[in-house]
């Protein structure tokens, strides 16, 4: 039996349980439900998501909820709350293209927030209690509920709940991503595979054995990727092996050769060995490749 699993919106859910768990189990709900409880605004975290009020940079929190994006098949994505922020194309193009390189992150999507007055039919950028443009009381605010953008007035109380509890983020802030950063060592020899994590408990055992062939038995030097790493991925990609790196691992990249197949790099070693330092890879290298 096969499961596919999905990040759910639960727009209602999210609220209603954590009503049901305060009425019938209130000791051991009350340390965990989000929200104001007096007013009865509350809420949970639903998904995969980290709290929208979690102080957490925006990059880090499109790299930490990325971490499961591989795992959910039928969508996933990671809110960016902009609220009446004004980012440039460039700073938007920095934070994508940082995202691609650095996470796992499936999509992200970015949220501001409007104001919407019923008098004047005027929008203006931000959640405010009158309008910016006929100072009338009569607004309604606009913005994400989850996938898709409506009017504040519709939402249940957990959603308000929610909406005061999001943190809005500068992503100007992010810098551009420089290819640079994906550095190698003198030889130029890359092998590129997963080491033993939560994924993938067992790690890769082609994998170690490419390190273990090229590193001691021909005794070259090489920089050994994770590609559940943000530099491995980074360097995956800059060489443009993402698609290659689906169908099998490891791959072994020697100067501008590329080999999915172990046999033949190392035949390639032995017969185009000239110039390459024999010695044992530095700790730091590998260290510093899988960060």
């Amino acid at each position: 039996m096969r499961f596919v699993l999905e990040q759910t919106p639960a727009e209602s859910a999210a609220y209603r349980l954590a009503k049901l768990d305060l009425e019938h189990f209130p000791e051991e709900a009350d340390s965990v439900v989000k929200g104001n409880m007096s007013l009865g605004e509350i809420y949970y975290t639903n998904s995969s998501f980290l709290n929208v009020s979690h102080p957490v940079s925006p990059i880090e929190r499109v790299k930490n909820e990325g971490m499961f994006h591989d795992m959910i098949e039928a969508g996933a994505l990671t809110h960016v709350w902009l609220a009446d922020a004004r980012p440039s194309a460039g700073s938007i193009a920095n934070f994508v293209k940082k995202a691609f390189y650095q996470t796992r992150n499936a999509q992200i999507a970015f949220s501001p927030e409007f104001t919407s007055c019923r008098s004047c039919s005027r929008v203006d950028r931000g959640l405010s209690e009158t309008c910016a443009y006929c100072g009338s009381a009569e607004v309604d605010g606009i913005t994400r509920v989850t996938g898709y953008f409506s009017l504040v007035s519709g939402w249940n109380a957990g959603k308000i709940a929610e909406l005061h509890d999001r943190a809005s983020w500068n992503v100007s802030s992010v810098k551009p991503v420089p290819f640079e950063a994906a550095s190698s060592n003198g030889e130029g020899i890359h092998i590129f595979g997963i080491s033993k994590n939560v994924l993938h408990p067992d790690g890769c055992a082609r994998c170690e054995q490419a390190k273990r062939i090229i590193g001691q038995e021909l005794g070259r030097s090489y920089t050994f990727w994770d590609i559940d790493s943000p530099t491995g991925l980074m360097a995956l990609s800059k060489y443009d092996l993402n698609g290659l790196a689906e169908r099998h691992l490891p791959i072994i990249r020697i100067g501008d050769k590329t080999f999915d197949v172990l046999g033949k790099a190392v035949r390639y070693l032995k017969n185009n060995g000239h110039g390459l330092v024999v010695r044992e890879p530095a700790r730091a290298e590998v260290a510093q490749a899988g960060e």
